[in-house]
C-alpha cells in the first residue's frame, strides 16, 4: 500500500526540496519504490537537486488536464532505480485549482499504466504560500514539518502543527551543534517541549552537503542522517544525533545569566514560564 508524506513549513528557506530529495533517495537506497511530488507551482526545483534539467515535457497540471499520460509525464531517476519525479509546472503564476490537480495527478498515476510501477511511498515537496502547502498536506496522510530551530523557525512551525489536520511529525535542519554547545540554542529535549512532534531526524550545518548539492555529488554520502531518516520512516531503530548519549559532545561552560536570559527567551517565544 503507497503511505504519502507531505513534506511543509511554516517558512520560506527551511530546506524542503533538498529533504524531500534525499530522503527519496534513501528510501529508494532501501529497497522502495520512491514518487517525488515537485509541489512549487511556477517555482520548480526538484529536478534541480536530481539533476533532471533536460527533457520535461510535461507537468502535473498537464496531466491533470488528460494533455499527457502517466507514462508521459513521470520522469525516473538513472541514478537511483525506483526513485521516480512528478514535476511541477514552471510557467503558472498562481496556484488555482493547484489540490484538485495534484489529488486528480495523483490518482491517475496509483491506478497504474503499462511502465507505471506501484509506489511504496509518494513524497510532496509542499511549496508556495501557507494555504497551498496546507492544500497539499490535506492529499497526504503523513505530514512532515520541516523545522529551522530559530525563533521565526519554531514559531511558525507551531503556528502549522495547529493548522494541519493531521499531527505532524518533524524534521530538524540546519542544527548548528556550536550555538546547542553555547546554550545559544535549547536542547532537543526542551524543543520538544515546545513543539510535542516525533522528530524523524537532526540535519546540522554540512559544508560537504553544500558543495554536493553544488556539483552533484553523493548527497547521502556526505549526510548519513538522510539513511537513518529514512530508516525511521520504515519504522526501523536508528538513533537520534545530537540527543544525550548519542552525540558525544559537552556544553561550553557559560555565565549563569547568559543561560538564564536565552531560557527566558525561548519560554517567552512559546509563551510559557514568566511574562
Amino acid at each position: 500500500m503507497t503511505q504519502r508524506i507531505a513534506i511543509l513549513s511554516g517558512k520560506g528557506g527551511t530546506g524542503k526540496s533538498l529533504l524531500t530529495c534525499g530522503i527519496g533517495e534513501a528510501l529508494a537506497r532501501e529497497g522502495k519504490t520512491v514518487l517525488l511530488v515537485d509541489g512549487s507551482q511556477g517555482l520548480r526545483s526538484l529536478e534541480l537537486f536530481l539533476g533532471m534539467t533536460e527533457g520535461i515535457l510535461y507537468s502535473c497540471p498537464d496531466l491533470a488536464a488528460g494533455s499527457c499520460s502517466p507514462e508521459d509525464v513521470l520522469i525516473e531517476d538513472d541514478v537511483h532505480p525506483g526513485l521516480w519525479l512528478l514535476p511541477a509546472a514552471q510557467n503558472l503564476a498562481s496556484d488555482q485549482d493547484l489540490a484538485e490537480n495534484y489529488e486528480k495527478a495523483l490518482q491517475m498515476i496509483q491506478e497504474g499504466g503499462t511502465d507505471i510501477p506501484e509506489f511504496d511511498f509518494i513524497l510532496t515537496d509542499c511549496g508556495g504560500s501557507l494555504e497551498s502547502q496546507l492544500a497539499l498536506a490535506s492529499l497526504s496522510e503523513r505530514p512532515v514539518l520541516a523545522v529551522t530551530p530559530d525563533p521565526a523557525g519554531l514559531r511558525a512551525a507551531d503556528k502549522l502543527r495547529k493548522l494541519t489536520s493531521k499531527e505532524p511529525e518533524m524534521i530538524l535542519n540546519r542544527f548548528d551543534s556550536r550555538d546547542l554547545a553555547q546554550q545559544i540554542l535549547p536542547p532537543l529535549s526542551e524543543i520538544q517541549e515546545m513543539l510535542p512532534l516525533k522528530i524523524l531526524g537532526v540535519f546540522e550545518e554540512n559544508d560537504g552537503l553544500r558543495r554536493a548539492v553544488l556539483t552533484g555529488s553523493d548527497i547521502l554520502q556526505e549526510m548519513p542522517e538522510f539513511t537513518n531518516t529514512a530508516r525511521r520512516i520504515l519504522g526501523q531503530d536508528a538513533a537520534l544525533p545530537l540527543l544525550p548519549g548519542n552525540s558525544g559532545r559537552t556544553a561550553d561552560a557559560i555565565p549563569p545569566e547568559v543561560s538564564g536570559r536565552r531560557r527566558t527567551f525561548w519560554n517567552r517565544l512559546f509563551r510559557k514560564g514568566q511574562k
